[in-house]
């Protein structure tokens, strides 16, 4: 996983909550393709439609993994710090 492929993160509250909806959508229809071989199984929350809390799953997305990949990103580009951090702010303000 890059900077780039997390980048929705970063972009305005209304491109980021479809693109989350999009890859959300994604996961669910794994979890449905499992749960129609073995209904049985446990699939993770995330992938649930039926359990999965979007706005709780996305921030703890943004929190530890898009926030440190972004941390290890301006360790070597810090001119991005300010730029990458008030969008991620806003990002979680806006759930």
């Amino acid at each position: 996983m890059t900077c780039c492929d997390i980048s929705a993160t970063t972009k305005p509250p209304s491109i980021a909550k479809v693109t989350a909806l999009s890859v959300y959508e994604e996961f669910f229809l794994q979890g449905d393709e499992e749960l129609a071989i073995d209904e049985s199984s446990k699939i993770p929350e995330m992938m649930n439609r039926h359990a999965c809390n979007i706005p709780n799953q996305q921030i703890g997305f943004i929190n530890f993994i898009a926030n440190t990949a972004y941390k290890n990103l301006v360790a070597f580009f810090p001119q991005l710090k300010r730029l990458i951090f008030i969008d991620l702010f806003i990002s979680l303000i806006t759930l």
